[in-house]
């Protein structure tokens, strides 16, 4: 009956002790994921209750994650400031064509038009 017992409570500390550590790895894991479909999700150990390795890696994943979600604001930053000239640039053209059609308007279109331009030369020099 004592190894019975004996058995008994050792299965339950080693069900217990491997839930404590799998949790934090399957929270881990399941960051992973986030982080390769572009979503943003906590690693374990963020919460500061656990002290062990795996908290740290946890840890180390949220600051690693934070700075590629940086970076990747800092590289779409030209692509936004390209999009903004590309877009600018075909204000004047626009302005012109309403000038053909308007030719009572020419002064009006000329201000636009001069004010497409130095907001397009601003754009350019800001890159």
């Amino acid at each position: 009956m004592l190894i019975v017992i004996g058995a008994a409570t050792s299965l339950a500390v080693s069900a217990i002790l491997a839930w404590y550590l799998a949790r934090p790895i399957r929270s881990l894991r399941w960051a992973f994921d986030a982080a390769a479909s572009g979503a943003s999700r906590r690693a374990c150990g963020a919460d500061g209750r656990r002290r062990d390795e795996i908290a740290d890696l946890g840890r180390d994943f949220d600051r690693m994650a934070q700075q590629l979600r940086s970076w990747s604001r800092a590289a779409a930053a030209p692509a936004r400031r390209v999009a903004r000239a590309a877009l600018a640039a075909r204000a004047p053209a626009g302005a012109i064509g309403l000038v053909r059609q308007s030719p009572q308007k020419l002064d009006a279109s000329l201000e636009r038009i001069e004010r497409e331009a130095t907001r397009l030369s601003e754009l350019v020099a800001k890159s």
